[in-house]
């Protein structure tokens, strides 16, 4: 019933889903820009595929958001964007030479989870820019007294406490994606 609350509530803040659309597209876009349309020749024999533990997977992926989140709120949103465009880069080099080397199952198995790994990580990203516009945007308010301080950051950890809540369901997606895709056997 809370999360449900808090999803509702999430889904009100019409500014932060445009600028997680907005990141969230353009990261998928580049990912696979950079997985089919450039020629990279780099060394893939120590990749191989390997079982994965949900609990490992999803507690690594809550410390690293957990350290993005706040990182990325002291850097105004810059160090969550920075890690972002990293795996980014990360995950489309990998995939482009998993398919370039014949490696086509192990990029299927990226895939599924990856979805949920760059939401969660573009979320982050534009809670990190929303909090900092709101800050911007109620500053002034609150320098002329015409709000309290109070306020601003009540509403600051409103955003931080649903997105975070938002994103340890994500998470918890994509570990068990992880998880269970480890498992599989492809072609």
């Amino acid at each position: 019933m809370i999360c449900l609350q808090i999803l509702q509530r999430f889904l009100k803040n019409k500014g932060l889903l445009r600028i997680w659309g907005v990141l969230y597209i353009a990261s998928i876009l580049i990912v696979v820009i950079i997985s089919l349309y450039f020629k990279l020749n780099l060394n893939l024999k120590g990749l191989h595929e390997k079982k994965v533990n949900f609990f490992y997977v999803y507690f690594e992926n809550i410390k690293m958001s957990t350290h993005m989140y706040f990182i990325g709120i002291i850097t105004c949103g810059l160090f969550a964007v920075s890690l972002l465009l990293n795996n980014i880069f990360t995950v489309g080099v990998i995939a482009n030479q998993m398919i370039n080397s014949n490696k086509v199952s192990l990029a299927y198995k990226m895939l599924p989870h990856g979805i949920f790994e760059f939401a969660g990580m573009t979320l982050i990203a534009a809670t990190s820019f929303w909090m900092f516009y709101i800050s911007i945007n109620m500053l002034p308010r609150v320098i002329k007294r015409e709000a309290k301080i109070n306020e601003l950051l009540m509403r600051l950890a409103e955003i931080f406490i649903e997105s975070y809540i938002i994103n340890l369901l994500i998470f918890f997606i994509a570990a068990i994606i992880e998880t269970m895709v480890s498992y599989m056997k492809f072609l």
